[in-house]
């Protein structure tokens, strides 16, 4: 029963990988049968290689994605910002343009008074 357990130990386990020299193609038998054994390894190197081409080509495409999202996501919150800032450039030339007329106003005749119009009872508080 041990000697089973141990026989199925060493064959489930990976085999070494073969070196092709001239004595391996004497030990293999004919020559034929130690070229396909080499297409083969080839073989598999090549779709390996193409696995990985594979793969780098899809994160390749899936950060580009990522880029132009982003790139389009920073461009429109600078068009936010500049509009923002639109906004509140002309809020503070409004304001400044409206303190600017009433402390002049504090500086006129009282019956030279044009604010009066417009802020009507000002000198009542």
């Amino acid at each position: 029963m041990i000697a089973v357990f141990f026989d199925l130990v060493i064959e489930s386990e990976d085999p070494p990988e073969l070196d092709y020299d001239d004595d391996k193609e004497m030990e293999l038998g004919t020559s034929g049968e130690s070229y396909m054994m080499r297409v083969l390894d080839i073989s598999n190197s090549v779709t390996k290689v193409k696995d990985n081409i594979s793969a780098a080509r899809r994160l390749q495409e899936l950060h580009s994605a990522h880029e132009a999202r982003d790139r389009n996501l920073a461009e429109e919150m600078c068009a936010r910002v500049l509009t923002w800032s639109l906004w509140q450039i002309v809020l503070m030339l409004l304001v400044g343009i409206t303190q600017v007329f009433f402390v002049k106003s504090l500086f006129e005749d009282s019956s030279s008074r044009s604010y009066k119009r417009f802020v009507p009872n000002f000198t009542n508080y």
